[in-house]
């Protein structure tokens, strides 16, 4: 996410993600939030992010990794 930001410039919007097969759709609660905490950590600034997972959403999410995932940005975002 640095790198990108860093080369996109801050007044583009990027689109910060998750794996969305191995993680979001294959993955546990605890899984989704680790990811999204290191997605948060590779970057200082989360102005102008819209965090999502790369791709889009896949086939077979559960509710349960869809929550994990919107409570751990809301977490890591204050």
């Amino acid at each position: 996410m640095s790198e990108i930001r860093n080369l996109a410039g801050p007044e583009v919007i990027l689109l910060g993600n998750i794996p969305p097969r191995d993680i979001l759709a294959g993955g546990t609660p605890q899984q989704v939030d680790e990811a999204v905490k290191k997605a948060f950590g590779e970057i200082k600034n989360y102005d102008r992010i819209i965090w999502s997972a790369g791709g889009g959403m896949p086939q077979d999410v559960n509710d349960t990794n869809i929550h994990a995932f919107l409570n751990a940005v809301k977490k890591y975002s204050k």
